[in-house]
């Protein structure tokens, strides 16, 4: 019984082995599957946008997840700042799909500005084996997920979950489990059958207020009204916690090492800075305590550019009530202008004292 454990264990090791060492060459090979595995309406604003940049002169873009796509209006901005913006958030965009999407975007040499949100790695949970996860990750972002994850800024049960999802997605995808639908993409596919359930929206410059959103009556109508019931239901609970994530960070501060997501962040910045882009941060209102921490730090890593820190509850106390929001975590359209009248008087405030 030992003999057939140990060759068991062995034959397995070996059959491993030849599956990540073929699934790292074939990954290595360089191909393109953004359009592929990406989700379709992230794909959609993208294409959209690569055309509308050499039709018109946008000059400003912002990106991030739903807190810059349902919050910053680029009519309202322009309006404020004089630029000819462009909001290409989405919800879900967070990093590293965020950056591997500004990576695929036209950025002509008209763009002078790109606001970035600055944003934690997103929590995988159950989607470790979705498609945009696969083509997000590999060896060297899942060191960077692990240094993240024990950057200290997170409770045990918080580091769990970062390291359990991201080992998760990384074995999914070097095991050969991953391997099909990329090589499938490659050879196969000739036709994207997936939806586009985005086609119900219109969108000002690429933004929808969760308002609008929700008049509409599209397909994601339900998901929107449940939300909001759910927040409406008990309001002071949700915006007490934030309340109480921010006086927690200031009362007891805590001070992290640099960490290598941070510095993969700064050669990003540095390559577009190279082409003559503008690079500026937003932190978003209504942070959970562990993302502020961490957070607080990355604005410190990251000083040599402007950050405009909407975090604040004291400061910015409007973007923390009832009346300014849509759901526990979204202001509805008040506090998308409200939040939007801020980032442009900042900016503007910024750019005089330069």
């Amino acid at each position: 019984m030992r003999v057939f454990l140990l060759n068991l264990v062995i034959k397995s090791a070996i059959v491993l082995a030849f599956c990540f060492s073929l699934s790292s060459l074939i990954y290595r090979l360089g191909w393109d599957h953004f359009n592929s595995y990406e989700v379709p309406e992230i794909v959609e604003r993208k294409n959209s946008f690569n055309d509308l940049i050499h039709e018109k002169e946008v000059n400003t873009v912002f990106v991030g997840s739903s807190r810059i796509f349902r919050h910053v209006n680029p009519i309202l901005f322009d309006s404020l700042t004089g630029l000819k913006s462009y909001n290409l958030g989405y919800a879900g965009l967070f990093p590293f799909r965020s950056y591997d999407f500004i990576q695929q975007l036209e950025l002509t040499d008209n763009i002078q500005h790109i606001f970035i949100e600055l944003a934690p790695l997103a929590l995988l949970g159950k989607n470790f084996n979705s498609e945009p996860f696969i083509h997000s990750i590999d060896f060297d972002r899942y060191k960077m997920a692990v240094s993240f994850a024990g950057s200290g800024a997170y409770t045990t049960a918080e580091e769990f979950k970062y390291y359990s999802g991201y080992t998760l997605l990384f074995l999914y995808k070097y095991s050969g489990a991953g391997i099909s639908k990329y090589v499938n993409q490659e050879f196969f596919t000739l036709v994207d059958l997936r939806m586009n359930n985005d086609d119900d929206n219109t969108y000002n410059q690429g933004f929808l207020s969760l308002d609008d959103d929700l008049s509409l009556k599209g397909h994601d109508y339900n998901d929107l009204l449940q939300r909001k019931t759910d927040f409406y239901d008990r309001p002071e609970y949700w915006l007490n916690m934030y309340h109480q994530a921010f006086e927690d960070v200031e009362s007891k501060p805590l001070t992290l090492e640099k960490d290598t997501f941070t510095a993969y962040i700064k050669g990003v910045v540095d390559d577009l800075q190279k082409r003559g882009v503008n690079v500026h941060f937003i932190i978003s209102p209504r942070q959970i305590k562990s993302d502020l921490y961490y957070l607080k730090n990355q604005k410190s890593w990251l000083s040599d550019n402007s950050i405009f820190d909407f975090s604040d509850v004291r400061k910015y106390e409007g973007l923390f009530n009832t009346s300014t929001s849509f759901d526990r975590v979204h202001l509805n359209e008040l506090g998308a202008n409200q939040f939007t009248y801020l980032l442009a008087k900042e900016f503007n405030s910024i750019n005089a004292s330069r």
